[in-house]
This record gives structure tokens, C-alpha cells and sequence, in this order.
């Protein structure tokens, strides 16, 4: 069984490349995750050199290993397959095309459930990655396993004022994923809803990751707060299943503070909007228990009077119970 990631589109909504390594891709701990799989992993791409030249290269990368000297052993082999496999190619390459690509080969059972496993979680996810990070238009799964080709599109469109549609095609079939968005200067609230004739319902988030710092945070589903909360300017923990909230004088635990404060106000400005229109279900975006995390990490006494204690005092004033 082989498993291969292979594309994602891009548009020119984005910030600049620096920023985005910075802030979205730190510790190299997403590729590592992926080693849940399988620690060889083919890789083919293109790299660009300081002398401007474009080479394709095509090696395998392999990190088995049960001693350091076996993992430096096979570290060197790989590096040397990698420079050998390097052609230099014209520059005026097709970037359409699928220059990149991760195979990992699944032998075990295990890896093969793990696999499975990820693919159903990771459709569950894309359409928040897709209206948190606007540079990606589209998310193209292809499971040879069961001949199925699902593709998740973005078209930028806004409905209702609050609603960005997710146009899913699985194959033949095509369906609509709706999803809230509603905006800061720094930070973005969402939540799924389910279209029913002229009305939206609120879906229950209680499986979702509730931090995003643009892709989810991975361990944050107990987090509970009562909406999804995304922004690129969150300081993650080094394993990314979390962001440091414990910190008197720590810049990045204040950064995050400050961040999910002004995730609360959005909250606290878009209820009054959306709760005398046409929503509904709103008992699915009203947790206020203290999240399941770490307390190393968290500092009880700051959420409770910050952002618990804030967010009960504005419910109960909120025009939100429903009655027949």
C-alpha cells in the first residue's frame, strides 16, 4: 500500500514566505508526525540553489534506526543519494504541475489503520484549513485503496455576510460545506453549520481541534472553547497540540493571551448579529468549562477571570434560547 500527498493550489493571497516558515512550519515536528507511517520516506522535488540554478532530485530519506549510530549511519547514506540523484533542469519549469511529492510505503497493518485513520481526520479538517489559509484554493485526495478522489475547493465566495461554502466532490458526488467566518485584525472565529432550507444550524465542534495557528493544533480538542479560534500569530508548543498560555513575563505567553482575548471579543460581537436572524442550535457553540490541558503549560487563574468568567457573563444576557 502506498500513500502519497500530492497537491494543493495556491492563489496569490498570502503572507510572505519568511513569515509563513516562522510562524506556520516551525520544528519540522508536522514531517515528523508523518513518521507514524513509515520512517523512509521517498521524496522527489525541485530545489532552487544560491546560484540560481533548478535541480529534480528523487531519493529516498531514511530514519530507521534503534541506535544514534545507526540513525547518523543511515542520515549520511540518504544525503548522498540526494546529491547524487539531483539533475539540473531549465528554469522555466511547469510549477503547475506535481513537482513535490512524500511517498510512504505501508507494510504493517498498523501503518496501513494509522493511514486510514489520518485520511478521514484530515477530511474532516480541510475546510477550516481552506478558510483560515486563503492562499490554498483546493485539496485533492486520491485513495487508490477505494478508487475514490475527493477534492475540496475554496472559491473565495461569501454568502449571508458570515458564510464561506466548501464545495466538496467525492467522485461523482457533490456536496456544500458551510462554514461561519467571522474576522479580526489578528485572529478568526469559525464553526460549521448545516444549511436547512432557509436556516443554519450550528454543528457540534466537540471532535475539532480548537486552536488553529492556520493549520489545527492537534490535542486542543478538549481545549473547550465555544468556538474555533484560528491565527497565525499564535506561539505553539514545540509538539504544536497547543499553545503556551503559563507565563508572567514570557513575550509569547502574553502574545497568546492577547490573541485569545480578541478571539472572545469576536465572539462577544458576532452573537448579537447572528441570534435574532436565521441561526440556530446555538447550545453547540456555548462551552465555557475549563480546557483539559497541561498545567504546565496553563495558567488556571488568568483563563478563569479572563476568558471563562467573560464569556458565562455574556451568554446569560445573549437572546439565544430557543423556544417552540
Amino acid at each position: 500500500m502506498e500513500f502519497i500527498l500530492q497537491k494543493w493550489t495556491l492563489s496569490s493571497k498570502e503572507v510572505t514566505l519568511e513569515e509563513s516558515i516562522e510562524k506556520t512550519g516551525r520544528f519540522g515536528t508536522g514531517f515528523l508526525t508523518t513518521h507514524l507511517l513509515s520512517k523512509a520516506v521517498s521524496i522527489q522535488g525541485i530545489v532552487h540553489t544560491k546560484k540560481n540554478n533548478f535541480y529534480k532530485f528523487n531519493f529516498l530519506l531514511n530514519r530507521n534506526g534503534n541506535t544514534i549510530d545507526e540513525l547518523v549511519s543511515n542520515i549520511d547514506s540518504t544525503w548522498k543519494e540526494f546529491y547524487n540523484s539531483a539533475v539540473l533542469i531549465n528554469t522555466n519549469f511547469d510549477k503547475s504541475k506535481y513537482n513535490t511529492s512524500f511517498s510512504y510505503n505501508l507494510e504493517s497493518p498498523e501503518q496501513k489503520k494509522i493511514a486510514l485513520i489520518g485520511i478521514e481526520e484530515f477530511k474532516k479538517l480541510i475546510p477550516y484549513v481552506l478558510i483560515f489559509i486563503p492562499k490554498i484554493d483546493s485539496i485533492q485526495i486520491i485513495d487508490n485503496t477505494k478508487s475514490s478522489n475527493t477534492t475540496f475547493i475554496n472559491n473565495h465566495k461569501i454568502i449571508d455576510k458570515f458564510i464561506i461554502p466548501i464545495v466538496k466532490k467525492e467522485n461523482d458526488i457533490k456536496s456544500i460545506i458551510h462554514i461561519l467566518k467571522y474576522s479580526g485584525e489578528n485572529t478568526t472565529i469559525a464553526c460549521e453549520v448545516k444549511k436547512k432550507e432557509n436556516n443554519y444550524h450550528f454543528v457540534n465542534i466537540d471532535n475539532i481541534p480548537k486552536i488553529f495557528c492556520d493549520f489545527p493544533l492537534i490535542g486542543t480538542e478538549k481545549f473547550h472553547l465555544p468556538i474555533i479560534v484560528n491565527s497565525f500569530h499564535f506561539n505553539p508548543q514545540t509538539e504544536r497540540d497547543g499553545i503556551w498560555l503559563k507565563g508572567v513575563d514570557d513575550e509569547e505567553v502574553i502574545e497568546n493571551q492577547k490573541l485569545l482575548t480578541e478571539a472572545i471579543n469576536l465572539y462577544k460581537e458576532l452573537l448579537p448579529q447572528i441570534s435574532d436572524i436565521n441561526f440556530l442550535d446555538f447550545y453547540n457553540i456555548i462551552e465555557t468549562r475549563m480546557p483539559h490541558t497541561s498545567e504546565k503549560y496553563f495558567d488556571a487563574l488568568w483563563y478563569k477571570e479572563s476568558i471563562q468568567n467573560v464569556l458565562r457573563k455574556f451568554i446569560q444576557t445573549q437572546n439565544i434560547v430557543e423556544v417552540p
